[in-house]
C-alpha cells in the first residue's frame, strides 16, 4: 500500500447496505475545496455547524448529463486540528443508498480527492497525535464489541485509562530508576574517596610508621582482627542496603503496573 498522507481522501464512513442515513467523510488539506465543489451551497462553510444543502456531480463526471442534484445532504466542517484526524474534516450526511453514496464518492474523486484505503482515517489521526497505538486499537475492539462489556473495556482503552496508567507506571519506573543510579554512583564516589583518603594518609607517614603499624598488626590478637572485618562488612553492607532497597522498589512498582494493566483488561 502506497499513498501520501498529504493527499485529501474520501470515503464512506458507515457500514456498507441500506439505510436512513450514511456519511461520506473527506479529510485532508483540500478537504474543504472539495465538499464547496459538490455543494449547491455557495457561502463558506462555518466550523462545526451543520448546514443543509445539495450535492451535484460535476459535469462530465459518469453518466451525469448535466450538474443535476443527487440528494439533499447535511454538511458539517470540522476544521484542524479539532477533528478526528488532526486535518480540515468535511462529514456530508446523506441518504443511506449505496447508489447516491457512490455517486458523491465519485464525484468527490474527480473534484480531486482520492479513495481512502481500509483504516486511514485511524492511521491520520494517529499520525497526528490525535491517538497513540493503543487508543488505535481500541477503534477497532470497539466496532467489533459483541456484548456491552466487551464495548465498555474498548470505550475506556479508546478513552485513554491505559494509555493514563502506563505513563504513570513509567513515570514511577524512571523515578526509581533514577533513585537506585544515583545511590549506587554516589556510594561508589564514597568508597573511593575514603580510600583515596587512606592511601595519601598512608603516604604522607614515613618509613618508621609503617614498620611501628606492621609491627601493631602484628602483635593484634586474632579476636580484635575478626572484630575489624566484621566492622568492614557491616560498612559494605550499609553502603549497598539503599541500592538493593531501590531496586526492589522499582520491582514493586513493575508489579504494580502489571496488576494495573491486568486489570483493565
Amino acid at each position: 500500500m502506497s499513498f501520501s498522507t498529504q493527499d485529501t481522501i474520501v470515503a464512506v464512513a458507515t457500514p456498507p447496505g441500506r439505510g436512513g442515513i450514511g456519511v461520506v467523510r473527506l479529510s485532508g488539506p483540500a478537504a474543504l475545496a472539495v465538499a464547496q465543489a459538490l455543494l449547491t451551497h455557495r457561502d463558506p462553510l462555518q466550523p462545526r455547524h451543520a448546514t443543509l444543502s445539495k450535492v451535484q456531480l460535476e459535469p462530465g463526471n459518469s453518466a451525469a448529463v448535466a450538474a443535476a442534484p443527487v440528494d439533499q445532504v447535511v454538511a458539517t466542517f470540522f476544521p484542524s486540528p479539532h477533528s478526528y484526524t488532526g486535518e480540515d474534516v468535511v462529514e456530508l450526511s446523506a441518504h443511506g443508498s449505496p447508489v447516491v453514496l457512490g455517486a458523491i464518492v465519485s464525484a468527490a474523486i474527480a473534484a480531486g480527492a482520492r479513495l481512502a484505503e481500509p483504516g486511514e482515517f485511524t492511521l491520520r489521526a494517529y499520525l497526528s497525535g490525535r491517538i497513540d497505538l493503543v487508543q488505535a486499537e481500541a477503534v477497532n475492539d470497539l466496532i467489533d464489541a459483541v456484548t456491552p462489556l466487551q464495548a465498555r473495556a474498548a470505550f475506556d482503552q479508546l478513552d485513554g485509562t491505559l494509555t493514563r496508567a502506563y505513563r504513570r507506571d513509567r513515570r514511577h519506573a524512571v523515578r526509581s530508576h533514577r533513585a537506585a543510579g544515583g545511590i549506587s554512583r554516589f556510594s561508589g564516589r564514597g568508597l573511593s574517596l575514603r580510600r583515596a583518603r587512606r592511601t595519601s594518609k598512608s603516604h604522607r607517614q614515613t618509613p618508621g610508621a609503617h614498620r611501628g603499624a606492621a609491627r601493631r598488626c602484628a602483635a593484634r590478637p586474632p579476636d580484635s582482627r575478626r572484630i575489624d572485618n566484621r566492622d568492614r562488612r557491616r560498612a559494605e553492607r550499609r553502603q549497598v542496603e539503599p541500592l538493593q532497597r531501590a531496586r526492589r522498589r522499582v520491582a514493586r512498582d513493575r508489579h504494580r503496573g502489571c496488576q494495573a494493566r491486568r486489570a483493565i483488561w
